[in-house]
């Protein structure tokens, strides 16, 4: 088991979302399938969005969320979760879905564990807040592949 501050937390998650950017910038690169790199482009955007409030909280948010520690287990290793899905330029939609979709319960999974798991209230309602957005966003990204399969 380790302890962080949220404050210390919410950096190395903007760097999940770094991370993911990057590789969903190289999967629309690599690409052939236009409809797949369009909704690589979607998730891409909503992440960023994402990120850039988590980064803006750590800087302006509450001084006692931020100072709050927590315990977490360290069985969220990105790096090992973006190994397993390589890429291939002729995948189709349903596979890129299925990518995003796997990459987007990972952090869904990890955001749920910090609510379960942190007996602060200002810390949950935090987490929790970004568990909604996040479960949103898969919803949304499913119901967009639906609409472009579509097409």
């Amino acid at each position: 088991m380790m302890f962080k501050q949220i404050g210390e937390l919410l950096p190395e998650i903007n760097s999940i979302y770094t991370q993911l950017d990057e590789y969903y910038q190289d999967l629309d690169q690599h690409l052939n399938n236009e409809l797949s790199r369009e909704m690589v482009k979607y998730i891409k955007t909503k992440k960023q969005l994402l990120g850039e409030m988590l980064k803006y909280y750590s800087k302006a948010g509450n001084k006692e969320v931020l100072q709050t520690w927590i315990q977490f287990t360290p069985d969220y290793d990105f790096d090992q979760q973006i190994e397993i899905f390589k890429l291939d330029p002729d995948m189709g939609i349903s596979k890129v879905q299925q990518i995003v979709v796997n990459n987007e319960t990972w952090l869904l999974e990890f955001y749920e564990y910090i609510v379960k798991t942190t007996s602060s209230s200002k810390v949950k309602e935090l987490f929790q807040a970004i568990l909604e957005r996040q479960r949103k966003d898969i919803k949304n990204l499913v119901s967009y592949t639906e609409i472009l399969q579509d097409l």
